[in-house]
């Protein structure tokens, strides 16, 4: 269902925005593993993205907080 509705956002919108909570880090991989990405530009989102990249793994989260 997930891939079905990103390919019909892809179909029609080139920029899609996303938000959710930090502490839904399954919610947060699954929408990483799908290609969104963090938002770093807001006050403090560093910050709250390296925390969360404590609990997921992924590698984008590591590239973005200076792990590898």
């Amino acid at each position: 269902m997930m891939t079905f509705a990103m390919n019909r956002l892809a179909q029609w919108h080139e920029l899609t925005y996303l938000r959710s909570q930090s502490k839904r880090t399954g919610a947060i991989k699954l929408y990483l593993d799908f290609g969104f990405l963090p938002d770093m530009d807001a006050d403090g989102a560093a910050e709250a993205w390296c925390e969360v990249a404590k609990h997921v793994k992924h590698p984008v989260l590591a590239s973005t907080c200076g792990r590898k």
